[in-house]
């Protein structure tokens, strides 16, 4: 829709307004309605206008089938044609052309039929558009549902299901609508438990109907609407009273270009139907509503002046869809038969089902065996009672036997020899193989090998030694060789063997920096395009290089965007900012983003104008002041968990020192003590589980403001004695193992908040460090064996000397440079 050129003032029209579905006006009241809600408040600039009822509708329809309870419609119209009479007429027509039935089985009737009301409320702003004077409302929409968003998407899942069942896809309409009228007959019953129950608004929903397969007449009804859509039938809803003066509803369905009456609540239950496609006149017992009795009505919807009859055409089945069901159960001998049957026309076809096999029990013996003759068992199927028979051997001599038992070796079995006074013999009572007996190996250092022997026999072997990583028992130096000593882990062996001295590796340490700041900003612009593997960036983040405040919040947005930071002067003929426009131009991709960190009196607005004559998109993140800026760059880069870091909005070191974490930024006022308004709001509507890490002292962050943000969630305060050991405590809390460190002027800002991204995209925390304060970061790195590093800036913020002394280099090491 078209946007305003300008808002003029704020208008004084308002307005508001509730509406009772009257299919249910006899059993909803205003105060059975959902209350209404405020939906997020936004600058009617952002926002998308619609100028007809029709786009308004949609708008409705698109939210009530998500069952959203607020809905809110931005809504354009001339101020010249405004009266509130007619825009109460308007807000009705909106939400009625929601319900126009357009053939989708969501839409229409299906949503008319399955909620209670809507309250509505607007507000209206005076704007201008295309020289015309204007009316922007934001209206919202609050509606009552009977069902929820998850019950419709387990209805939709439940339909498909069903009507895969069905399986008349490829069938007649006429057989698509007995398929249906005789599933929904056959598995709904009517909710008379329910009936009375007022409270209870499921029972009018096709949901109840389908999932728990009892409901009232409006449940049948809507249900067989849905599927009837589904399967292309077109059919609509009906409502009106019955012969005995209640509320009643029932569908018309269109079979061949006319329309026919159905009522599946008075069918249900019932083998022959007395109300399927039945003409007005013999439809009897039921009166249609005025609004559906009209002959507007009747001119859209023409209904057949007689019964529905089917023609061969509607019976002929051009797709089969066979169910099948056992007829005839196999037995253990005898094939079994099941049948087929088309769900659409009937027809039918058979397939056997093989013979079962025999269940036999356990046997009876029924001849006993002898010395000399085979005994007899019999066997009897459990199932069908035919018998089997299998021999039972001879028994065994009554002799008197002899024993010679052979001991098992390592290796061999061991059994006993059994000997009749008739010289038949046989082995029996085997004993299995004693197997080696291996006892502690024995260790030879000449071969730094062990061998095992068994105790019982002459087997032996041998394997390698299995040698830990060492310890050095000597350690090594210039004028002499180490010693370390190695143990087997399996025999407890040990041999020593001398390793050389090798000097320490020193660290390697590179200066990025420019003539000027905003020199330098552009070097650690083009050291993290090295680092991303890019030409060119997709966004860049722009901010004021004479002043912290705005920026401060700026280097979580640059790390969420892959963004550089770039500092501009506020000099509206300053050459410093034809540079960095040229830089922009020759560094950001075609469709590339521009940020830029606060107001005009930051980053002027010919800057600003700069980017748009050279045909560069660019957006403007500023508040009434640094607290709300903060907000604004909060809310433009989104949350990427729940811990959300808190620094001074009065001092840039504590911003400084979590530039580099990629973590979101929030001001606080270390002045007033207390959150702002706008913070309470924005904190409110985060929800629960919210992790507050404070970054400084209470110096920085008061115990008062502490004592706030724990209203919101868990707060955690990470400092040390000052902003140096702050710096270290920083990255102690939120890195792990690194092999590399970056470091930033403790006494300026621009240098360290421009290499923030840089250092993320590194995996190095920023430490903060001046002249004679070295020691905490020195420390830091030497405890991590840190040996890579980055010092942003010149030397006349971070000296040569105190870089080395923080990477432990020797006095004549160089640090070598990455100049603009």
């Amino acid at each position: 829709g078209p946007l305003p050129a300008k808002a003029v003032e704020n208008a004084p029209a308002s307005i508001s307004f509730t509406y009772i579905n009257p299919l249910y006006a006899d059993v909803i009241t205003e105060a059975d309605l959902t209350p209404p809600r405020q939906p997020g408040v936004s600058t009617y600039e952002a926002q998308k206008y619609v100028t007809t009822i029709e786009e308004a509708g949609q708008v409705i329809r698109d939210g009530m089938k998500e069952r959203q309870e607020t809905i809110v419609v931005y809504y354009q119209m001339p101020q010249e044609s405004y009266s509130e009479a007619d825009f109460k007429a308007t807000l009705g027509q909106i939400a009625d052309h929601a319900l126009v039935h357009t053939g989708v089985p969501t839409e229409g009737d299906y949503l008319s039929w399955q909620y209670g009301g809507w309250e509505c409320s607007g507000e209206a702003q005076r704007g201008e558009a295309d020289g015309v004077a204007v009316y922007l409302w934001t209206i919202t929409y609050t509606y009552t549902y009977y069902t929820t968003a998850d019950q419709e998407q387990k209805m939709d899942e439940a339909v498909e299901a069903l009507l895969e069942d069905l399986g008349v896809s490829s069938a007649t309409d006429y057989q698509k609508l007995c398929a249906i009228y005789d599933y929904i007959c056959a598995n709904v019953t009517y909710d008379h438990t329910n009936l009375n129950d007022d409270s209870y608004k499921l029972k009018y929903t096709a949901y109840a109907a389908l999932m728990n397969g009892t409901a009232v007449c409006q449940g049948y009804a809507v249900l067989l609407y849905r599927l009837a859509l589904e399967l292309g039938v077109d059919a609509r809803l009906i409502p009106g009273t019955a012969s005995n003066g209640e509320p009643h509803g029932w569908n018309i369905a269109r079979l061949h270009d006319l329309y026919y009456d159905l009522d599946s609540t008075w069918d249900a239950g019932e083998t022959d139907y007395d109300y399927f496609l039945k003409c007005d006149a013999n439809f009897t017992g039921h009166t249609r509503s005025e609004e559906y009795a009209t002959e507007t009505f009747y001119a859209e919807y023409p209904m057949s002046g007689k019964d529905f009859v089917p023609a061969a055409d509607d019976t002929t089945c051009t797709a089969h869809n066979y169910k099948g069901k056992v007829t005839t159960e196999a037995s253990c001998t005898e094939k079994g038969v099941k049948t087929y049957t088309c769900t659409i026309c009937g027809d039918t076809y058979t397939e056997d089902i093989p013979a079962t096999e025999h269940s036999w029990d356990d046997g009876t013996v029924t001849k006993e065996p002898t010395e000399t003759e085979t005994g007899i068992r019999t066997y009897t199927c459990t199932v069908c009672k035919a018998t089997k028979t299998e021999d039972i051997p001879v028994k065994e001599h009554t002799h008197s036997y002899t024993a010679v038992v052979t001991d098992p070796t390592c290796t061999e079995q061991g059994y006993t020899t059994y000997t009749c006074a008739c010289s038949y013999s046989y082995k029996d009572d085997y004993v299995d193989a004693l197997g080696h007996d291996l006892g502690n190996p024995t260790y030879d250092s000449s071969t730094k090998t062990h061998t095992y022997a068994c105790s019982r026999c002459d087997y032996t072997e041998t394997e390698d030694c299995t040698f830990d990583e060492g310890k050095v028992i000597t350690e090594a130096t210039e004028d002499a060789p180490g010693v370390k000593e190695y143990t087997c882990s399996v025999c407890g062996g040990i041999y020593t063997e001398e390793f050389a001295y090798v000097p320490p590796e020193a660290a390697s340490v590179r200066r990025i920096y420019g003539k000027t700041r905003y020199d330098t900003a552009m070097a650690i612009a083009d050291e993290l395009k090295n680092e991303l593997g890019i030409e060119t960036f997709n966004t860049i983040v722009v901010a004021s290089g004479a002043n912290f405040p705005d920026a401060l919040a700026g280097s979580y947005l640059a790390i969420q965007k892959d963004a550089p930071i770039l500092l501009t002067e506020n000099d509206e003929n300053s050459k410093i900012n034809g540079n960095i426009l040229n830089y922009i131009d020759k560094n950001l991709h075609s469709d590339g983003m521009v940020y830029i960190l606060g107001g005009t009196a930051s980053v002027s607005k010919t800057f600003a104008d700069g980017l748009e004559e050279a045909g560069i998109a660019y957006k403007r993140l500023s508040g009434k002041n640094r607290y709300d800026t903060s907000l604004k760059i909060l809310e433009e880069a989104g949350l990427n968990g729940k811990e959300i870091l808190v620094c001074t909005g009065e001092n840039y070191a504590d911003a400084l020192s979590v530039s580099a974490v990629n973590k979101p930024i929030l001001l606080v006022n270390a002045k007033e003590k207390k959150l702002t308004d706008a913070q309470k709001k924005y904190l409110e509507a985060l929800g629960d589980g919210y992790t507050f890490y404070i970054v400084g002292g209470t110096g920085a962050v008061s115990a008062e403001l502490e004592e706030a943000l724990a209203a919101y969630g868990s707060v955690e305060r990470i400092s040390g004695k000052g902003r140096h050991e702050t710096s270290v405590a920083v990255a102690e809390k939120f890195f792990g193992d690194v092999d590399c460190a970056t470091l930033a002027y403790s006494m300026n800002y621009p240098d360290g908040l421009c290499g923030g991204p840089l250092a993320y995209k590194l995996g190095a925390p920023l430490l903060l460090v001046k002249s004679d304060s070295e020691a905490p970061a020195a420390e830091y790195v030497k405890e991590n064996n840190i040996k890579r590093g980055i010092v942003f800036g010149g030397t006349a913020g971070i000296t040569d000397e105190a870089a080395r002394t923080v990477f432990g280099l020797p006095e004549d090491a160089e640090i070598s440079k990455r100049n603009a």
